[in-house]
């Protein structure tokens, strides 16, 4: 006879046992017990439960066999089979993603989502290079999915469609309190700071630069669709000077509520911004020793410190 001993706090008494069986260190993958995941093996085992809850509980390597040679890491969710889940990355970081798929859409950690939530997650050290659709966080991100308080730092290089956080975004999806510190490379069009091609992204930034074969470059968001009246593209979200070249001066910085060029002295001026409608009690602050706006939802967010 087997026995099995649960907890004595009233919880699941199998959950471990559905946890250990399903690959991950603790849960059940339901919303109030998510799979804990702890290493990168666990982390690639997301792909078999694409419709569970999942919440990293400490920082993952993936320069590992077989996640860093090769043709490196696959990307979870297909469009046969994409991601449905939730993923808290609990403000741990991924390091070291490393993808080589020239030619292969929809290419990020995660390829691509349906009705997805995506939040508290750091990507640093990555490394993408596909087809279309590429983003650091997700490659094509669709139907309602949504991206949140997360960040990429790394090179991401694709065909077409290649944003800092997500390649595209589709069927009302979007993202807020995003930014992207990266090079994007791309070559037959589609590339913006943080989404490829898309809808909505608010109270974000990009501190990195874009090189494109064409015109078809934008400074939020590569390719905009025709948006319902009152929807707004961007809010609060702003790109460095120095880090491409859309204005005949380094001396200015976009802003998405004039949709015009701010100085440097203006972006670093909180009264400013504030007459400007930018949300410094919840949303953005000004550090000591910081030049510019960050993020207060991302605690290790980097800032932009310009040289002249």
């Amino acid at each position: 006879m087997l026995c099995i001993a649960g907890p004595q706090d009233g919880t699941n008494p199998f959950g471990w046992v559905m946890a250990v069986f399903s690959g991950f260190t603790a849960g059940d993958g339901t919303p109030g017990n998510p799979f804990r995941i702890t290493n990168a093996k666990q982390l690639n085992t997301v792909r078999h439960h694409l419709h569970k809850n999942f919440i990293l509980m400490s920082d993952i390597d993936l320069n590992v066999a077989p996640f860093n040679k090769d043709s490196g890491w696959v990307p979870i969710g297909s469009e046969q089979n994409p991601f449905t889940g939730r993923f808290d990355g609990n403000s741990h970081q991924i390091h070291w993603l490393y993808i080589n798929r020239n030619g292969t859409d929809g290419c990020g950690l995660f390829g691509v989502t349906r009705k997805a939530v995506i939040t508290n997650l750091g990507i640093v050290d990555g490394s993408i290079s596909a087809g279309s659709r590429v983003g650091g966080i997700v490659g094509y991100n669709n139907d309602s999915s949504v991206v949140s308080r997360s960040y990429f730092i790394g090179t991401i290089r694709g065909n077409r469609s290649v944003g800092g956080i997500v390649g595209v975004n589709g069927g009302a999806s979007g993202g807020y309190e995003c930014y992207a510190s990266a090079d994007l490379f791309t070559e037959n069009g589609y590339v913006g700071d943080v989404v490829g091609e898309g809808a909505i992204i608010h109270d974000s930034y990009f501190l990195g630069t874009r090189h494109a074969f064409d015109q078809s470059t934008s400074i939020a968001i590569g390719r905009v669709p025709l948006l319902p009246e009152g929807e707004r593209v961007a809010a609060d979200y702003y790109s460095a000077p120095s880090l491409f070249q859309l204005s005949a001066t380094n001396d200015a910085f976009f802003s998405s509520n004039e949709r015009s060029f701010f100085s440097t002295t203006q972006m670093q001026k909180k009264e400013f911004l504030t007459q400007k409608g930018w949300n410094f009690d919840t949303l953005w602050e000004l550090r000591e020793n910081q030049s510019f706006p960050g993020l207060k939802a991302i605690n290790d967010a980097p800032y932009v410190t310009c040289k002249k």
